[in-house]
């Protein structure tokens, strides 16, 4: 779904899934099952990194803000 290609990397910090596709889903929910603990808690560990790193509510305020300036600018 739109914005999961950004908070996700793939295998890294989670898994993504090929929208409406049920077999490849069945896929990644296997392959997650099947990870030792260590691994999904290092996925996990390293999925809230990467949210606070990029979406951090300060950053995304930043940007937005620096957005409506450029274009209320431009006028």
């Amino acid at each position: 779904m739109p914005g999961c290609r950004d908070a996700v990397e793939n295998g890294k910090t989670g898994f993504l899934v090929r929208p409406r596709d049920v077999d490849d889903l069945l896929q990644k929910m296997e392959a997650m099952v099947g990870m030792p603990r260590n691994l999904l808690e290092k996925m996990g560990s390293k999925g809230r990194e990467r949210v606070l790193e990029k979406f951090d509510e300060r950053l995304v305020t930043r940007r937005y803000l620096a957005e409506v300036e450029r274009v209320a600018g431009s006028r």
